[in-house]
């Protein structure tokens, strides 16, 4: 019985490398193996259909050290996980799989989607296809992206920066991709304790409709996946708007 990646399979022969190699995360090439015939290797189904989940990746237009991989599968159901190094990553399998890439600086998980921040000048051409197989070898084990220990875990003091990344996780991943929809978006100023200061802009600045898109969407998302933000203040001018409803 030998170990592989923290999983134990009967055959050491059961599993080629160049197979785990030609993983891509935007999923047009998956990888394929040689089944059926006598003495040929063959690979786990579970690993086989991990392997073949279909990853976008979406480098953000706005930070060149962030990009939104869509995967074709549900990894986090609940809040969203911010993991913001190594250290952090005791309880989350997910997150020590993606740490494996040399470049990954942090990650944030919710549902299908990850965001991670790498380091260094490699584009994310290169780093997005090791990141695409993290993911799909992290489906293969069956392991939940946190365990269970996860979210008895205290978070104790948490710094003002390790706050306002969390908040600014939940905006970029889950709040600007709807919006956006609209011709808007929503950036964040700061945070001030147990409270978060955003900017609406684009479509959403000066609309009749902010303060419902505020309460409504951006501060109830807030809310759900950062217990410790307990209020959400808008600090737009809407009065300079294209349609300022502040106006006289």
């Amino acid at each position: 019985m030998a170990l592989f990646r923290n999983r134990y399979v009967s055959n050491p022969h059961t599993v080629r490398a160049p197979f785990l190699g030609h993983a891509r995360a935007d999923g047009d090439e998956s990888a394929s193996a040689p089944g059926g015939a006598a003495g040929g290797p063959t690979v786990p189904p579970e690993m086989e259909a991990a392997m073949k989940t279909r990853i976008i990746a979406q480098p953000s237009a706005t930070n060149l050290d962030e990009c939104r991989f869509m995967v074709g599968a549900t990894l986090q159901e609940g809040r969203l996980v911010r993991i913001g190094s190594r250290e952090q990553a005791e309880h989350s399998p997910l997150a020590r799989r993606l740490f494996e890439v040399p470049q990954v600086r942090a990650v944030s998980f919710v549902g299908n989607v990850v965001t991670v921040a790498k380091e260094g000048d490699e584009p994310w051409q290169e780093v997005a296809r090791s990141i695409g197989t993290a993911i799909r070898l992290h489906l293969a084990s069956g392991l939940p992206a946190v365990d269970e220990s996860f979210e008895a875990t205290p978070n104790g003091d948490m710094s003002k920066e390790e706050l306002f990344g969390r908040v600014k996780d939940v905006i970029d991943t889950l709040i600007n991709p709807g919006v956006a929809g609209h011709g808007g978006f929503v950036r964040l100023l700061g945070v001030e304790k147990d409270t978060a200061f955003v900017q609406l802009g684009g479509g959403c600045h000066g609309c009749g409709m902010a303060t419902f898109t505020l309460k409504q969407g951006v501060e109830k998302t807030i809310l759900q996946h950062v217990p410790e933000i307990k209020h959400v203040e808008d600090a737009t001018d809407h009065s300079s708007g294209v349609n300022p409803y502040y106006a006289s």
